[in-house]
């Protein structure tokens, strides 16, 4: 919180309590070295969607050379933007406006809660309302009980083997014709995809598997069904994790090919799987700074740490749905010795400019087209036509997609785990 005791009270240098002054100059110094020869410097941040942070780093490469930047998700979306590039050419997430769907056939996905940073319970409400003679067909397949579950017209118990196997079974029947078996499952399966070819493009099908094909076949079912309910081309960057780029960072930083290393708002060597091995690669790059409000496990391994200020204390932008652009201003002065990640590396490009600058000379260059920025600041928001993307969906072998799931191993007992809310 905001006034968190355990918050960090301003850099560390060496695991010693220092200054910016010491700080800067012992950074920039390293930076300058790596500049020389050439190496290559990786931003790990959280998703950020920040529009203006994103032309930053680009501004940091064009000064330093060798910069790239990649974000890793705790709580990752990776299956599912995986899927979405794969079909679509970019990675981002469907949006969904529940509002529009006559039936909805969710398999794990709580919606309701926070299935892909949530947001969908206002679309979902407005399609239920019985008073109005408006009331949509909610039918829900799950290992785990959830609040989605809890609010389903039809809730459908199975095993999470069970949840991919009733994926692909909706994709063969929607799609290829192929009617279920005769299990109790089966039955279900049968009875929501009639459901679903009768409801036509006002039907929705939606996962919350952490499964790349899983995805992949839930989109083909919408795009086959043309879906009003699905919007490929207003995507969403709730979430931007990239799984296979924190792997690759970890080999290239064991390898001794990262020279710099920046680590924001994440903790990685807590949070990954492999955290251990994380920790023991950060040792071998020669710099390494963490952004974070208080100390934790990766910050233990940083040789530098920037004491960051909370988020009511700091500017940025965020754009989380294509299109739609937000201001975030600070409500209170920055306690202590805190420094924004951006503000940093504005100063280690040896700019005495601040972030606010930066973010209003970035908005009014792209963004405002000639409306007032102190009037757009005031709003707090702005929509922009968006680019247009091609909504023409690729061609891939999604017959091996729904055959990796169709044979899902079951067992007498599994375990389902999941990602509390409130977390």
């Amino acid at each position: 919180s905001l006034y968190d005791n355990n918050r960090l009270r301003g850099p560390l240098v060496k695991g010693a309590e220092s200054d910016f002054a010491t700080l800067d100059k012992e950074v920039q110094a390293e930076l300058n070295k790596i500049k020389a020869k050439g190496g290559k410097i990786v931003l790990l941040s959280s998703t950020k969607a920040s529009p203006s942070l994103n032309q930053l780093v680009a501004d940091f490469n064009t000064s330093f050379g060798n910069v790239e930047h990649v974000v890793y998700d705790a709580v990752s979306e990776d299956a599912a933007l995986n899927a979405f590039e794969k079909m679509y050419g970019h990675r981002a997430l469907a949006d969904y406006d529940l509002g529009k769907a006559k039936v909805i056939v969710s398999i794990g996905a709580d919606f309701l809660a926070d299935w892909q940073g949530g947001g969908f319970e206002a679309g979902y409400a407005k399609g239920r309302k019985p008073k109005n003679g408006k009331m949509s067909r909610h039918i829900q397949f799950e290992s785990n009980m959830t609040l989605t579950g809890g609010n389903a017209d039809k809730r459908v118990i199975v095993k999470p083997s069970e949840q991919l196997q009733v994926v692909s079974k909706l994709y063969e029947a929607i799609v290829n014709g192929k009617k279920a078996g005769s299990t109790p499952v089966d039955d279900a399966v049968n009875k929501a995809v009639a459901q679903i070819k009768n409801a036509g493009s006002k039907a929705v099908v939606l996962t919350g598997d952490q499964d790349e094909n899983a995805q992949l076949l839930v989109l083909a079912i919408n795009a086959a069904l043309q879906s009003e309910a699905m919007d490929t081309v207003n995507t969403k960057n709730v979430r931007q994790g990239n799984t296979a780029k924190v792997n690759d960072l970890i080999k290239a930083m064991d390898a001794g090919s990262v020279d710099g290393l920046f680590i924001a708002d994440v903790n990685p060597v807590y949070s990954l799987a492999n955290g251990d091995k994380f920790a023991e690669a950060a040792k071998k790059v020669s710099l390494t700074v963490g952004f974070d409000m208080s100390a934790n496990q990766t910050t233990e391994v940083c040789q530098y740490v920037v004491a960051a200020p909370h988020y009511l204390e700091s500017w940025g932008d965020v754009s989380i749905k294509k299109g739609s652009y937000g201001l975030i201003q600070p409500t209170i002065k920055t306690l202590l010795k805190k420094r924004q990640l951006e503000d940093t590396l504005i100063k280690w490009m040896c700019s005495e400019h601040t972030y606010y600058d930066y973010i209003k000379n970035f908005w009014q260059r792209n963004l405002l087209g000639g409306k007032s920025w102190n009037k757009t600041l005031q709003e707090g928001t702005l929509q922009v036509a968006a680019e247009e993307v091609s909504s023409e969906v690729n061609e891939l072998d999604l017959a091996a997609a729904s055959s990796a799931l169709s044979g899902a191993k079951s067992a007498e007992m599994e375990l389902t785990v999941y990602t509390k809310t409130g977390l």
